[in-house]
């Protein structure tokens, strides 16, 4: 990834959001909306990351100088 100018990779079906970085490349994992239980599905797998709940989405704004990535859940009724 590093070698072809990667900067950031977006995964999903581990249903977790997860945030971790290698040879200056982010690695994101995403969550899964639809999911009541708000429970940390294969956490055991991320050595060292950001982690939330993972019920909830993402906004990823994209410009000449960077990418951002805006993370959106409710819990119990409240946006977080």
């Amino acid at each position: 990834m590093a070698e072809n100018g990667v900067t950031i990779f977006f995964q999903a079906y581990d249903h977790i959001f997860a945030k971790q970085e290698k040879d200056s490349v982010i690695y994101h994992t995403l969550p899964e909306p639809a999911d009541s239980n708000y429970a940390l599905y294969n956490v055991d797998a991320y050595k060292c990351c950001i982690e939330f709940v993972n019920s909830g989405h993402v906004r990823v704004t994209v410009s000449n100088n960077n990418v951002k990535v805006d993370y959106f859940t409710f819990v119990q009724g409240r946006s977080k």
